[in-house]
This record gives C-alpha cells, structure tokens and sequence, in this order.
C-alpha cells in the first residue's frame, strides 16, 4: 500500500535581442520549487513448500503471522514487514545564453551556446522493517530495524559549445566543426541514523525522532562522496547536395573524465578514484530523391556508453539483509547500433501519401542485473554484469502509413499498420516462485534466459473537414 503527494510551481522568462538581421542574442533563464512526500507499507514471506498444501491458509499474507512456530520452523524461510516514509524538497534554477552570428546566406555561421543550473534540497527517508527467519542455521539473524536518512541535494552544471559551419562549393555542401563541454558536480552524502536499539516498535505510526537522536548515527551505513564529470564532445560533419540525392556523414569524439572523491560508505574510505574513457559515434544518412515526391532515405548510428562509477565500485551493500547489492569492477562500455530505412511517395495525381520505415537495432555488452538466491536464508545477491554475444538484446520494427484525400471532396482517410520484435537476454532469479520456493536445498543460481516480444497493430480514421466544422471516425 502507499500513497504520495507533491506541489511545485516554476517560472521561466525569455529574452531575445537582434541588433541586426544577421546577429541573434537569446537568454532563458528558469526556476522551479518542489515539495513532496509519500508514505509506503508492504509485507513479504518465503516458505520452502507450497504454503497452500501444507496449510489450510486462504489469504497467505494476512494469515502466516498466526501460524504455530513448530510449523513456520518447517515451512519458513524468512519474512518481512516493513513501513516507509519520505520527505524531499528541491530548488532548482537553470538557464541558456545563445550567440548565432550568419556572415553569408551560403551557410557560413559562428554560434556559442552556454547553459547552466543548479539545485539544493533535501531528501529525508524513514523506515521500519521487522525481518524474521525461520530457519534452525538463520533464526539468530532476526531482527527490527529502524533508519532515518537525511540526504541533502546539492547539485549543479553547466555546458558550453562553439560550432562554425562552412559552405562547400557555392553553398551545395557544408562543413561543420563543434567542440562542447558538459561539466556536472553532484554530492551524494547521505547520514544514516539507526534506531535498532531504541524502544519503540510503533515508531512507524508518528516517525518521530528521539532528543538524542544525533547519537545514534552510524558511521558504517553513512555515505559521503562527490562525482565530478567533464564530458568533451569534438563533432565533425559534412553535409553535401547532389542533384538527386543529399549525404550527411558526421563523427562524434567524446573524451570523457569521472572522478569521485573521498568516497565513504560500509565503513570503507576509498580515496579519489578518476576514470578516463574515450567514446565514439558515428553516423551516416543518405537520401535519394527519384522526383520531387518520391524520396528513399537510409540512415545509420553507432554510439558506445560507460557503465556507472556506482556499479564499477568493488563494495558490498547490505543495507537490506534480504537484498544485498554487489558492484562490478570488470565491466566494460556499451555497443549500440541503429539502422533504418525510410521510404515516402507523394501521388499527386489521387493525392495519396505513402511513408514506410523499416528499423533494425543492438546493443553489444548490454549491462544487466543478476541476481543469485539463497534458499536457505531466503537472501539475494545482485551484480551487474555483461551480457556476451552479438544478438543478445536487439530489435526490429517497421510500420506502414496511407493517406489520401478524396478529390473534389471534404474527405479525408487514414489508414497504418505497424509490428516490432524484439530480443533480450538477461539473467533471471530461481529457487523462488511467489512465495514459494521449491528449490530449497538445490541453489538458487540465477540463469540465463531469453525474453521474446512480438507486437502488432493498425489504426483507420475518416476525416470530414470544411471551413468551420472537422469530425474524425477511428476504429
């Protein structure tokens, strides 16, 4: 069960200035404030036979509480019950300046681009968790747990970028040159409170806090860290005109720094630890025109991506013993890859319009979460890893429009078809199905397994238009 709330107002203002029909200034600064809450509760068991044969429970949540401890010994693994509580509130300003100079109607232009923001808040989070296990070897591990955590937002950016663009050949081509920078500093501290040993089981009802509450912090739950990334973009693009055919080739070059400082989190202190990775994209998109109407367009990407410095961090999370959350060092960039062809035709002569687009696209060392279980103790273990092999996670879609408009009539109708498959592999938990686990005693390892989707679908309309009055018919 939960429910939630917020509020929030925002403001922007724009500003434009040009001195001249070949200069434009503009400035668009923006704030927002922004204040919400919510309130959450769930309750979770895991038994190593079939609850419903072994018992004669009907409502297996709002029942297994009431069960004798001679059974729940036999038929338990673990349980949970827990109650959340949340409070965050955030003031966030941001802004752009522009710059575009035009020197020529060919296409020759100098542009500078500055953005910036920034956002300072709060986030403070409550919780209550009375966790059991039923186990001979694990009941030792039982206990109620009790967490304040204030984690302060404290957060900004900016970014600038030069570009010049070049005309080719009397204006039929252009050369592009941009160079960007993207700086982010985030602060993710967090100070976590831990109230175990305070008398209170009903702290969930009010939330709370004791006059000492100062003393009870916990320096092995506590986080400190400050990530700071500068992300360099170089673009080179050539644009050129043919006399039936345009070409666009560009490459992107993205040096990229991530450091975190002073990182402080389960009572371990990593000192600065700073990542340079060097990423590219390139793209091509040619389109031939076999007249004015008819137009075939194909067009090709590739870009890569860096995992997060969080699941590169060799620590171990447990924060919830039921749930504990390992990192990765080993991981390695993403691969993606997209390509797409675009065909559309104009017929005057019956005003018909026919656009088909067909696409295909992968991703090589997709990063996903595994997670192992134990049966025993009913605990799991997530790591992300890398997903090996060329097909792993890849799709393809295409869709089908016709339009026409009736001659010498108000009419108009629509019809379009469209379908997508796609292919994922990940790796999926077992040993526990529900809140059945009928794998005790075998592993919980989790395997690798293959998620297939196929979609369908089409749409029709009729539209009827005259000078005041438009009335469409779908189905």
């Amino acid at each position: 069960n939960s429910n939630s709330g917020n509020n929030s107002v925002s403001g922007e203002f724009r500003m434009e200035w040009m001195p001249g029909s070949s200069l434009n200034i503009i400035f668009r600064p923006s704030f927002q404030i922004s204040r919400n809450h919510s309130d959450s509760n769930s309750d979770q068991v895991t038994f190593n036979e079939d609850p419903y044969l072994a018992t004669d429970m009907t409502d297996i949540l709002g029942e297994y509480g009431f069960l004798p401890d001679t059974l729940m010994d036999r038929i338990g693994v673990n349980s949970q019950r827990s109650y959340n509580h949340s409070k965050t509130g955030n003031n966030q300003i941001s802004g752009e300046f522009q710059f575009n100079k035009r020197f020529n109607d060919e296409g020759r232009n100098f542009t500078v681009r500055f953005t910036f923001g920034a956002t300072k808040g709060t986030n403070d989070s409550y919780s209550y968790s009375d966790q059991k296990y039923y186990q001979p070897e694990t009941k030792s591990r039982s206990r109620v747990q009790k967490r304040y955590n204030a984690s302060p937002t404290d957060n900004s950016n900016w970014s600038g970028r030069v570009m010049w663009s070049e005309p080719i050949d009397s204006g039929r081509g252009n050369l592009q040159f941009s160079y960007q920078i993207q700086v982010n500093n985030r602060n993710q501290n967090r100070e976590t409170y831990d109230f175990t040993k305070m008398d209170n089981d009903y702290w969930y009802r009010d939330w709370a806090l004791p006059d000492n509450w100062l003393d009870y912090r916990s320096d092995s739950l506590s986080r400190k860290a400050t990530n700071v990334s500068r992300n360099h973009t170089f673009t080179l693009q050539f644009r050129y005109n043919f006399v039936n055919s345009n070409i666009n080739i560009g490459i992107n070059f993205m040096p990229q720094y991530t450091g975190m400082d002073n990182f402080q989190y389960m009572g371990k202190v990593i000192g600065d630890t700073s990542r340079v990775v060097y990423n590219w994209s390139p793209s091509i998109n040619y389109r031939y025109r076999f007249d004015r109407q008819k137009s075939l367009q194909f067009t090709m990407r590739t870009n890569t991506s860096q995992p997060s410095m969080e699941d590169m961090m060799d620590i171990v999370d447990n924060t919830n013993p039921l749930n504990i959350r390992k990192g990765n060092p080993g991981l390695l960039p993403t691969l993606r890859n997209t390509a797409e062809v675009n065909y559309q035709n104009y017929i005057t002569e019956t005003q018909k319009t026919i656009n088909i687009r067909v696409s295909l696209e992968n991703s090589l060392r997709n990063v996903t979460q595994k997670t192992d279980y134990d049966p025993t103790t009913g605990v799991s273990v997530t790591q992300p890893i890398n997903m090996e092999g060329f097909w792993t996670n890849w799709s393809t879609s295409g869709n089908l429009t016709y339009n026409q408009t009736i001659p010498n009539t108000k009419w108009r109708y629509n019809a379009s078809a469209n379908g997508s498959y796609r292919h994922q592999e990940s790796y999926m938990s077992t040993g526990r199905i529900g809140q059945y686990n009928p794998g005790a005693g075998t592993g919980g390892a989790a395997v690798l397994s293959s998620t297939n989707t196929i979609s369908a679908g089409e749409n029709a309309s009729v539209t009827y238009r005259n000078q005041w009055l438009e009335v469409t018919a779908n189905g």
